[in-house]
Parts: structure tokens; C-alpha cells; sequence
């Protein structure tokens, strides 16, 4: 079952049907079977769901799997997952029905006591289950029911669930994945508990039932929205109490403090309350404490802390494939809507109606200064405050104070929302990683903005740069390349709109060109030249272009010309090392001398390479790419003028500093390891290897691609054995790495390894077509006699090389639509 659910989890919807086949015929097999075929069938992605007419017909469909009593849940977990795919347009009148369907149920224990029995290689399946569960404890026709106690159902959903989420948490594969809906639902549970146990107006049963619900060794409340909502309850529940100085207060102070310490997740924790106002009183000033902690949040959380990777990489995008019943989107967007009023109003009003009543003026004071510095409030100063973030590139506050800020009714319709939402959807993108939320904003402003405040080649642009940066996280080439076309559909409609508009004629351009489009890339490139001269990113974009339409003299003199004119351009000094490098590796090839030394020996032919090395050419493309290096890395470092070419160059542990920007780092990094492949096609095996000790720093990801050009470097040298061994290293710790899998395959091939050369390279050409694995599947396709095939991917790799540039496009920064 792990195999088939780490190929659902990956959308490998075929491996998942050929595991099926091959597995036990259980009803629970079955239905899965049946769900992957039909999303096999219907050819679900994320850019073709399914209608309603197809969902109500997989309902027709889905009730022949109805075997027994006890199967239904698993049923019904199908059924909500193929409904999360429903297109979003029917899905919202679709969901005013769906519960018509369902069955009503007087109790669900059970089906709780049932759900335990799955057995935990299924855990996906019992997660799954108890999701659906939960769905179902909520439906309207549940909670209309007259026999149905949705407290009581919810208090057992939550002690059934916590003994699931501990196997799951067992399995760090599984817990790794299963881990955000669990908490998910940990979390809106605990929230529907305590809302249900305020109607009873009973404190003692609150807190009882409260500390069943908190007391378990898996949920921490490490969350402050969450302790900040069970300690305002808590506290509402205290209103009536506080005239009743010592009745009942005495024989719940042992539940007052268990409660307590649980909520605020310190059982060491002592207390020595008089009455219930010093405990309302203690709760008002954690509540305080806590709402000065989510400022602090807001205000100082650093980039990288919202840049999380799991051990498995799902991407976001991906989300629906591992959520069955519960939609966290819609769940999540109404909590923090009632957190927002909870924050900016509801307690405040609490602790004020409390300094009223009992004149408790110092602290009604303090509250009311609280209140004033509250980031919660003011909306058109946070408007302002969110044009100066993004000027200052502080888009982690940014992200923090906009997603409080677009949820205000206030500035539905004010005039300057328009550039709040544009702003959103450049950084939440670029910035943040979030390319889907990205796009969701731009097509927000290009279907609701009616203002006039953006033009709408601007709007229609930067949905366009949405949709490319959606191209480049695809995994997949082929997603990839859907998305640059939708891009460039957008893009194109801007350009009608506005033919004036240098950034779109600069993106087309950038976009053609990774796409292989040169011809295209090039008209482009110099429209936006005419229009924008003497930019220096839109040149240098404009001789990389040259450059991948083999024009290297043209692409030269453009880069020199600036470099005289931009000394500290860093990015000229890394394009012009790299096209000097090319230029050199042609006229090296079309040498007579060494390629008669070729013909000749090994021995021969490198004392001949050796005398090429010295060349000038050499050194000046060395000293360009020290340039360049040192450039960038400025902030931290400064040349000292030694002979050693490493010695110049900052090593990648000293730019993980505060003070200097993520992109700084970002930057760095790639030129680094860009350099390193200039290093090894020159044949400079030593500057490569003290290069690659510079990016020693502790992040996993480098650690991966260092490992991968130490491989590179043993091909390169002649130790394919040695390279075969760190490659295989490299694909345990990171199954995606394409590079790797274009390198190993090759390797397999000479060793005559047809089936493990095919796996890897068919594999890498889904994530990424390069020249690299369209050669070695042509060469496949020959020594299995398919001569027309091999043809085929072998021109595919031509035109590959002739459109690839000798600095990666993605080197160039990106030119923002504002």
C-alpha cells in the first residue's frame, strides 16, 4: 500500500493503477482502483477538472462499492475526494446539494471503533477515513438532527483521532505527508469543541471536557492563534461567575490550573487564585501576552522561516491529492476572519467591559495603548505601510500584515486596493514561492478591478508572469511548458493592448527563449532594447539571446560595451566569462593541432590542452568570473589582491548572515556552481574542486549538488565507477535531481545497462527535455533497432543545443509588472 500511495501522492496515476492490479482484491482496493482509473479516465490535473455532469454520474457509478455497512465511510471518502476536482464554478453550486446525497446516522462509534481496525500499513486510508468522518459530523443533516448529540460525536472523533495521528507519527514517510491535514484537523476540531461546549454553560463540564480534549502527548499548543481562542473562551465562560466570589471557585481550583497549564502547554506551572476575577484577570494578561507575540510574528518572522520542504516533496499545488473531505482552504479563511475579530475587537471588548464594571482604571489604560499599537487596526495606514514594505523587499512582514489587510470589508472597494492585490501578486509569488496564490490575486485584479487605477496591458501582464512563475516550479516538462504557453496567451494580449511596453517585449523575449524559440526571443529582445536603451539587465538578456543564436561575436561585443560602462555590474563580468568560454572551446575543437593530437593519444592531446590553458584566453575568462563572483558577494567580502583565483572568492557560509538579502545568497550560490561548469568544460579540474569546497555551508540542497559535481568531476577525469556511485548518492537523497539522471543514464549506457539507462533517462526527460537525455533515449532507440524514433529525439536534441545559451536565461533577473 505505501508504494501505491507514494504514486498517487506523486500523480503517477499509472504506476498506481499497475500496483492495484497487482494487489489483493479487497473492496477497499477496488474503490481505489476505480478512483485512479476514472482520474486517469477524465484526465484530471489542476487545469482540467471534472464537470458536474461527470461528478453526478461518478456518484451513480459509486454506489455499486456499497458491500457492507462498515465500507461506507471508504465510500464516501472517494466520493469527497473526486469532489474536491469538481471545477470551481459548479463546485460552490454544487455544494448546496451535495449533502442530499448522504446518509444520516444517529451515531458514528462504530464506525470509529471499525476505523482503528485498518490496518497501519493503510494509514493514508485511516486518515482518510476519519476525515470523512469529520465531514460528515458537520453536515447539515447531522447537525439538524434531533437525535444526534454533535458534541458528544465530536469528543469521540477527537480521542479516536489522536491514537490515528500516533501511528501515522510513527511513520515519518507518512507522517511527513499526512502531517498538515492531520493538524488541520486537530486544529478545527479543538476550535468546533470549544464553541460547542460554550452552549452549555456549565464551567466545570468545560473544563472537564476541555482537558480531555488538550491532555494527550501529541497535541501542543505551541500555536498562539489557538491558545489566544481556548483562552478567551475559557474567559467568556468566567463572565457570569466573576460577582460569586468563592462559590464553586473552591472545588475547581485543581481544573482551573490543569486547564490552564494545558492551554499555555506548562504543566509545572502553579497558581495560587483568591476568586475568579484573579483567574479572569491572569487570562486577560496571557491573552495580552500573546496577542504582543503574534505582533512580534507578524512583524519579525524572517523570509526563510516560511520556506519549508518536507522529506517527501509534494508540491502545493498538488495539496488536493492528500486532502480527502475537508476543504482547509475555506476552513482556514473563516478562522482567521474570526481570529482577526477575536484580535482586533472581541477581546478588547472583553477586558473593557471588565475595567468598566469593576473600575480597574490603570488597567483600561493599558489596554487602550495596547489597542492603539495594535497592527490590527488602521487598514488605510496598513495600505501604506504595505507599499513601504515592498519597497524595502521586507516580504515576509509584507505577507503577514496583506493577508489581515484584503480581509477587510473597509477597503473592498476602495481605489488603491487594486495595487494592495498587484502588489500580493509579484511577491507572494517571487518572493515567497507561492506561485498558485500568486495567480489567484492577478486574476482577483483582472476580473475585479473596475477603477482604472492599472491599465490592463498591466493587468493582463502580470497574470502572464504569474503563470510563467507556475512554469518554472513545475516538476513536470510538460506542465512546464502549458504553463509558458498560457503565459505567453496573456502576455501577447498585453502586448496588443500596449506594443509600447518594454517589460512585457522583455518577458516575451526572456520567455521565447527558454521555450527555444531564439527567432522569436531575438525580435523581441531588441524591441525592448528600442524601447528601454541603455538598460542593462534588457542587454544582457539581449546577448545571452545572441549568444544561444551561436552569434558569440555579436553577444561579446554587447557585453564589453557594458562592462566599460557598468564596472560593477556583476552579472556582465559572469555573462562575458561564460561567452569567452565558448568562444574558446570552438576555436579549441576546430584547432588542427589538437585535433591531430586527438588522432594521435591521449598523452598527446593533453600536453596540448595543457598549452591552451595558459593562454590568455583562459585567464581572461578566469578573471571575469573572479569579477563577477566578487562582485556579488561585495557585502561580505573584499578582494585581496592574491595570485590564487580561490583565494578571491567568499565562501558560501559567510553570506548567511541577517544583514545581507536572501537573494544576495540566492545569486551567489548559482553563479558559484554556474562557474563550476564553465571550470570542468575548460578542463580545470583543480579551480573546479576549490570552487565546489566554497559552497560547504550546511544546506542540504548544496550538500546534493556538491555531491553531484564531485560525481561530475570523477566522469570528467575518467572514473566513471567512482561518478556511478555519487550519482546513485545523489538520487537516494533527491529523487528529482534531473542532472543526475542524465549523467547516470548515459553511464549505464556505455556499460551496455539498457533498462536501468532507460528508466533514468525517460524519468528525467518527464521532469526536463535537455540535448542530454534526448541523445542517450535516441541511442536506446537504435540499439533496439527503431531507427525512425531514434531520428526523431536526435534532431530534439540539435535544436535544444542550438537554442541553449552559455549562461542559464534564469541567471537574468526578472523585469516585475508594478
Amino acid at each position: 500500500m505505501q508504494q501505491i500511495d507514494r504514486a498517487l501522492f506523486l500523480r503517477d496515476f499509472q504506476l498506481a493503477s499497475d500496483l492495484l492490479k497487482q494487489a489483493n482484491q479487497t473492496p477497499y482496493y477496488k474503490l481505489t482502483s476505480y478512483k485512479v482509473n476514472k482520474l486517469i479516465e477524465l484526465n484530471v490535473t489542476e487545469h482540467h477538472l471534472i464537470s458536474t455532469q461527470q461528478f453526478t454520474y461518478i456518484i451513480q457509478e459509486i454506489k455499486d462499492f456499497y458491500i457492507d455497512d462498515m465500507n461506507i465511510i471508504d465510500v464516501e471518502a472517494i466520493k469527497y475526494h473526486l469532489y474536491n476536482f469538481v471545477e470551481i464554478d459548479e463546485y460552490v453550486k454544487m455544494e448546496q446539494n451535495i449533502f442530499d446525497f448522504e446518509k444520516s446516522y444517529d451515531s458514528f462509534e462504530k464506525y470509529f471503533n471499525y476505523g482503528l481496525q485498518i490496518k497501519d500499513e493503510e494509514l493514508t486510508r485511516k486518515v482518510a477515513y476519519y476525515e470523512t468522518i469529520y465531514k460528515l459530523i458537520q453536515s447539515p443533516k447531522q447537525k439538524n438532527s434531533m437525535k444526534f448529540n454533535l458534541l458528544k460525536e465530536l469528543m469521540m472523533w477527537h480521542s479516536f483521532f489522536i491514537k490515528v495521528a500516533q501511528s501515522v507519527q510513527q511513520n515519518q514517510e507518512y507522517y511527513n505527508v499526512l502531517r498538515k491535514p492531520m493538524k488541520e484537523l486537530l486544529r478545527l476540531s479543538v476550535i468546533q469543541i470549544i464553541n460547542n461546549l460554550e452552549k452549555y454553560q456549565d464551567i466545570k463540564y468545560y473544563m472537564t471536557q476541555l482537558i480531555k480534549v488538550l491532555d494527550n502527548s501529541l497535541f501542543e499548543l505551541k500555536n498562539d492563534a489557538l491558545r489566544i481562542a481556548i483562552l478567551y473562551s475559557f474567559a467568556k465562560m468566567m463572565i457570569p461567575l466573576l460577582d460569586q466570589m468563592t462559590l464553586k471557585f473552591n472545588e475547581l481550583q485543581e481544573l482551573i490550573t490543569q486547564t490552564l497549564q494545558l492551554t499555555i502547554d506548562n504543566k509545572n506551572l502553579q497558581f495560587n487564585f483568591k476568586d475568579w476575577r484573579s483567574v479572569f484577570e491572569y487570562i486577560m494578561f496571557q491573552l495580552i501576552v500573546y496577542i504582543h507575540q503574534k505582533k512580534e510574528h507578524l512583524f519579525n518572522k524572517k523570509l526563510q522561516d516560511k520556506i519549508k520542504r518536507d522529506a517527501i516533496d509534494i508540491p502545493f499545488i498538488d495539496q488536493l491529492w492528500y486532502y480527502y473531505s475537508i476543504n482547509f482552504t475555506q476552513q482556514t479563511i473563516k478562522l482567521n476572519a474570526a481570529l482577526k475579530k477575536l484580535l482586533s475587537h472581541n477581546i478588547f471588548s472583553l477586558i473593557n467591559i471588565y475595567c468598566l464594571k469593576y473600575e480597574k482604571t490603570s488597567l483600561m489604560h493599558k489596554i487602550i495603548q495596547d489597542l492603539m499599537d495594535s497592527p490590527f487596526e488602521d487598514d488605510i495606514l496598513r495600505m501604506k505601510m504595505c507599499v513601504n514594505l515592498f519597497i524595502t523587499e521586507d516580504f515576509a512582514r509584507l505577507h503577514q500584515l496583506v493577508q489581515m489587510l484584503l480581509g477587510s470589508h473597509h477597503l473592498k472597494d476602495h481605489i488603491f486596493r487594486p495595487v494592495i492585490v498587484s502588489l500580493c501578486a509579484l511577491f507572494t509569488g517571487v518572493y515567497l514561492g507561492k506561485a498558485e496564490e500568486s495567480l489567484c490575486f492577478a486574476r482577483l485584479n483582472l476580473y475585479e478591478n473596475k477603477k482604472g487605477i492599472l491599465t490592463q496591458d498591466t493587468l493582463q501582464a502580470q497574470l502572464g508572469y504569474c503563470y510563467y512563475n507556475l512554469g518554472r516550479e513545475a516538476k513536470y516538462y510538460n506542465e512546464q511548458q502549458q504553463f509558458y504557453c498560457k503565459s505567453l496567451e496573456y502576455l501577447q494580449q498585453s502586448l496588443q493592448i500596449n506594443a509600447e511596453n518594454y517589460l512585457v517585449q522583455y518577458n516575451i523575449a526572456k520567455l521565447y527563449s527558454q521555450m527555444g524559440d531564439i527567432k522569436q526571443g531575438l525580435v523581441h529582445i531588441k524591441e525592448a532594447c528600442k524601447l528601454n536603451n541603455g538598460d542593462v539587465v534588457t542587454s544582457i538578456l539581449c546577448a545571452l539571446i545572441h549568444s544561444a543564436h551561436k552569434d558569440n561575436s555579436k553577444a561579446l561585443k554587447i557585453v564589453s560595451q557594458l562592462t566599460n560602462d557598468n564596472p560593477e555590474q556583476a552579472l556582465l563580468y559572469l555573462s562575458k566569462a561564460a561567452i569567452l568560454h565558448d568562444i574558446y572551446l570552438n576555436n579549441l575543437e576546430n584547432d588542427k593541432e589538437y585535433q591531430n593530437a586527438q588522432q594521435m593519444s591521449k598523452e598527446l592531446t593533453d600536453m596540448i590542452l595543457k598549452k591552451h590553458q595558459k593562454s590568455k584566453e583562459i585567464q581572461s575568462i578566469l578573471n571575469n568570473m573572479k569579477k563577477g563572483l566578487c562582485s556579488i558577494a561585495k557585502q561580505v567580502h573584499e578582494e585581496d589582491q592574491k595570485d590564487q583565483f580561490i583565494s578571491d572568492l567568499a565562501h558560501l557560509n559567510t553570506m548567511q548572515n541577517l544583514d545581507i538579502h536572501p537573494l544576495t545568497y540566492i545569486n551567489y550560490r548559482n553563479s558559484i556552481f554556474n562557474s563550476i561548469d564553465i571550470l570542468i568544460n575548460l578542463q580545470l579540474f583543480e579551480y573546479a574542486n576549490s570552487v565546489l569546497q566554497l559552497v560547504d555551508d550546511g544546506n542540504q540542497t548544496n550538500k546534493i549538488e556538491r555531491l553531484f559535481y564531485e560525481g561530475y568531476l570523477f566522469e570528467k577525469q575518467g572514473n566513471k565507477l567512482q561518478a556511478i556511485q555519487l550519482y546513485e548518492e545523489v538520487l537516494k537523497q533527491d529523487f528529482y535531481h534531473v542532472r543526475t539522471m542524465n549523467k547516470l543514464g548515459l553511464l549505464y549506457l556505455q556499460q551496455q545497462n539498457l533498462q536501468r539507462a532507460s528508466e533514468l533517462l525517460i524519468a528525467a526527460s518527464k521532469f526536463s527535455k535537455t540535448h542530454e537525455n534526448c541523445i542517450g533515449i535516441a541511442m536506446i532507440h537504435k540499439k533496439q533497432g527503431r531507427d525512425k524514433e531514434s531520428n526523431e529525439m536526435l534532431f530534439e536534441a540539435l535544436q535544444i543545443i542550438k537554442s541553449s545559451p552559455v549562461l542559464s536565461f534564469t541567471l537574468v533577473p526578472d523585469k516585475l509588472f508594478i
